[in-house]
Formats: structure tokens, sequence, C-alpha cells
């Protein structure tokens, strides 16, 4: 949902030219509903036994950027301490 949302906010203010001193980028009441209907229906479609992370609902464009700005997209494999060293 929160991703929704702030992409619906980015794109306010790309209609507004990326002037964020023009007036504040606001997502209406009923886009809003709209936009919790569609996450709400998205996480009830989704298959229970498999593992989703919030990246698996982007789209290419915004891996694409996240790929570009050097945000990994892959899990992280943490190893053990060692003990005693």
């Amino acid at each position: 949902m929160a991703i929704d949302l702030y992409s619906e906010i980015l794109c306010q203010v790309e209609r507004q030219h990326l002037d964020v001193f023009a007036g504040r980028a606001v997502v209406g009441r009923r886009r809003k509903m709209v936009l919790a209907g569609r996450a709400a229906l998205r996480q009830m479609a989704r298959p229970t036994t498999a593992a989703h992370g919030p990246l698996t609902i982007l789209g290419p464009a915004a891996l694409a950027e996240l790929t570009r700005v050097g945000v990994p997209l892959q899990p992280q494999v943490r190893q053990p301490a060692l003990v005693g060293s």
C-alpha cells in the first residue's frame, strides 16, 4: 500500500513539473481508497506457500532504479560469527 501511495504522490509531483514549491502533492481520499482496495486484493491473491517480499510487487522501472542506485535486490546471507576469534 505504501509503495502505491508514494508512487501516486510522485506522479502528482511530476504533473507539477517537479516543482515541489508549487504546492503540496496530495492524493485524494477516493484515490487512496482505490489504492487500498488494490493492495488488499493483491495481498489476498498471493499464494500462501510462496515467500514474498516487498520487492515482488515492484515493476521493472522501479527495480531498474533500485539497481541503478545500488540497492541489493537479493537477500543478504549473514555468515555466523566465529566463536573465539
